[in-house]
């Protein structure tokens, strides 16, 4: 399965449970990892601190969510 959707889709994939939001910080994390050295978007980005975030939102009933709600920050 591939974690990799636009924002929009993504969030309705986690608001529909197809995936966790911690399964797709990670596959965000993972796609900056290997891009950010070419790209340099980041200057400075905590890996640890936004899967960990993503971790304590995986447990929220998202369906019960409003669309600017589900973004949590994003």
């Amino acid at each position: 399965m591939s974690n990799m959707f636009s924002l929009v889709e993504g969030v309705e994939k986690v608001k529909s449970g197809y995936i966790l939001p911690s399964e797709w910080c990670e596959a965000c994390c993972g796609q900056i990892k290997k891009y950010d050295h070419f790209l340099k978007a980041f200057s400075y980005f905590d890996y640890d601190a936004s899967i960990e975030k993503a971790k304590k939102l995986d447990n929220r009933n998202w369906s019960k969510e409003k669309l600017e709600q589900s973004l949590a920050g994003a």
